[in-house]
């Protein structure tokens, strides 16, 4: 009897720890990041506004897997109004953006705004508040919708295609024999996407922004041509065709072009190394 009991015993306490153990929790579904791509905003909310407007202008914003890029224009105008550039973090439901240059206040470069985001059926939705960094001027509540457009970069691109992140701190333009480093530091960031390019010259440190194109692209008759639509260094440039002589490898890319702009002709030769 003594021994049905101790084996009794033993039984109940081999099966407590059993009993006490929690269900194996579900492994939560790894993230994705969904926003590299190029959008085109649909709606905005403006400063002096209770409700979401459709822009009366054309603004695209590009993701890569690690940059961010936006640029506005009016179309009729052929003006830019605005662009800038920066780096980026998402997880889940939270979007970090942290500014490199603006064509506004440099006072935003190297802040950091953290944002509300959801992208859904080709449908991307940013809200949140950019705190002023200027004495005098309210925070900006920011709230924008935007559509898919296409792809950012295209990474499976057939070798020769220029699609990618390029970042450039040589070139030629004008009159100039040889190539040379820009001055005061200044470095070009040119983003092709499968469909258009936006280039900008800035200095990093500061975030001046010097200038900048933006456009289509195809390539052509082996030449990678450039359409422009806006463009910071003249007005006139806007809807000019550019030819240019190019040679892409998987780290590096070279243009090289003689063009005519308000009566002078000059090169333009830029040599970039892939950042993405």
């Amino acid at each position: 009897m003594k021994n049905q009991i101790f084996l009794l015993a033993f039984l109940g306490m081999a099966l407590l720890p059993a009993c006490k153990q929690n269900p194996p929790e579900q492994q939560e579904e790894a993230f994705t990041n969904p926003l590299p791509g190029a959008w085109k905003m649909t709606a905005w909310l403006p400063a002096d506004s209770s409700g979401m407007q459709a822009p009366d202008f054309v603004q695209y914003k590009f993701y890569t897997g690690q940059h961010f890029f936006f640029v506005t224009y009016n179309d009729e105008a052929d003006t830019l109004h605005q662009a800038g550039c920066g780096a980026y973090t998402a997880v889940k439901d939270t979007l970090t953006e942290n500014l490199m240059f603006t064509t506004w206040d440099s006072t935003n470069v190297n802040v950091s705004y953290t944002f509300n985001y959801q992208v859904k059926d080709g449908k991307f939705e940013q809200r949140g508040v950019m705190v002023s960094t200027t004495p005098g001027e309210p925070d900006f509540r920011l709230a924008e919708d935007y559509e898919y457009a296409g792809l950012s970069i295209d990474t499976a691109a057939a070798a020769g295609s220029p699609s990618g992140l390029w970042r450039s701190n040589m070139a030629a333009y004008g009159d100039a024999e040889e190539p040379a480093t820009l001055e005061n530091g200044d470095v070009i960031y040119k983003l092709i996407t499968p469909t258009h390019f936006f280039v900008a010259t800035f200095q990093p440190d500061e975030g001046r922004f010097r200038g900048g194109v933006f456009g289509t692209w195809e390539i052509k008759d082996g030449k990678y041509t450039e359409t422009i639509i806006v463009s910071t260094w003249n007005k006139e440039m806007a809807g000019m065709v550019i030819p240019f002589d190019y040679s892409v490898t998987d780290s590096k890319f070279e243009q090289k072009a003689v063009v005519t702009v308000g009566g002078q002709t000059g090169k333009i030769e830029e040599y970039f190394e892939r950042l993405e």
